[in-house]
C-alpha cells in the first residue's frame, strides 16, 4: 500500500484506494452533507429553526441577473451557525430587494415565492426579528448604504475585503470538524444555499488536480451567490466572537 501511495496522485489515491466518491473530489465543500436530518447529524436539518430568543444577523451578496442573496443567521451558545431562512431574488433593486427581507409581505403586497412558500400548509415564514448585524458584500457600497438607510439604528452593517480561501477554509471547519461534529446547520426551505454548497467546484488545474481558488462563476454555470454571502457572515462572526464584539 505504501508503495500505491508513492505512486499515485492524490486524485488515484483519494478515489481508488481510499474509495472516495470520484463526483465529490474537486468540490469546495466535498464534506457538507445534504442530506435531511432530524437530529442535527447532518447539515441539512429540521433543527435549523428560528429562535425567537436568538440574535439575527444577515449574510447579503449583490446581484441583478445573478441573484441577490441573503442569508438570516442565528449564532447558538454553543457557537453552532444556524442558517434559517434565504432570499433569492433577481432584478430588484435594493430598495425592493430589501423589502423581500425586511417586510412580512413583498412591495408589490404579494408573497415573494421564495420568501413565503408555504410549508406543509402552516403559515407563511416571518416577520422575523430585525438583525443585530449584517454582513454584506463588501464590493458594493451603494448596498451597504441602502441597508444603513433601512435599518436606521439598532443594527450595524460591517463589511471588509478578505481573501475568498480563507472564508472557504473558515466554511469548512463548520462543515465538518475534525471530530465530525457539524457547526453549520441549515433549514431544508433554504434551497439555493443548498444546492450552491452542494455543487460548488474549485478550478480544475489537470485532470484529478485542484487549485486553492473555486471555479469562477460563469452565468448560471457553478453558482456561488448564497455561498459568498455565507462567508461574509461568518467570517465576521467567528471573528467577532473571538475579539467580543457581537
Amino acid at each position: 500500500m505504501i508503495h500505491e501511495f508513492d505512486l499515485a496522485d492524490d486524485f488515484t489515491w483519494r478515489t481508488q484506494y481510499m474509495s472516495e466518491d470520484a463526483e465529490r473530489a474537486g468540490l469546495v465543500y466535498e464534506h457538507f452533507d445534504a442530506t435531511v436530518s432530524d437530529d442535527g447529524s447532518t447539515n441539512v436539518t429540521s433543527l435549523a429553526e428560528y429562535d425567537r430568543s436568538l440574535k439575527v444577523y444577515w449574510g447579503v451578496d449583490e446581484g441583478w441577473e445573478h441573484p441577490s442573496v441573503c442569508l438570516l443567521i442565528q449564532r447558538r451558545n454553543d457557537g453552532t451557525m444556524v442558517v434559517f431562512d434565504e432570499v433569492y431574488e433577481r432584478h430588484l433593486e435594493h430598495d425592493r430587494f430589501l423589502d423581500c427581507v425586511h417586510q412580512p409581505r413583498g412591495p408589490d403586497g404579494r408573497s415573494p415565492e421564495s420568501w413565503f412558500r408555504a410549508v406543509s400548509g402552516q403559515e407563511p415564514r416571518g416577520p422575523y426579528a430585525k438583525p443585530r448585524r449584517v454582513f454584506p458584500d463588501p464590493s458594493s457600497k451603494q448596498l451597504q448604504a441602502a441597508i444603513a438607510r433601512r435599518l436606521q439604528s439598532g443594527a450595524r452593517v460591517r463589511s471588509h475585503q478578505t481573501r475568498v480561501t480563507d472564508g472557504v477554509s473558515l466554511v469548512r471547519r463548520y462543515v465538518r470538524t475534525n471530530r465530525g461534529r457539524r457547526m453549520l446547520l441549515i433549514h431544508p426551505r433554504c434551497e439555493n444555499l443548498i444546492r450552491e454548497l452542494r455543487s460548488w467546484r474549485l478550478h480544475q488545474v489537470a485532470p484529478g488536480v485542484w487549485d486553492d481558488e473555486p471555479e469562477p462563476n460563469d452565468g448560471d454555470r457553478n453558482p456561488d451567490h448564497a455561498a459568498d454571502a455565507l462567508r461574509y457572515a461568518l467570517i465576521h462572526l467567528v471573528q467577532s466572537r473571538t475579539i467580543g464584539a457581537v
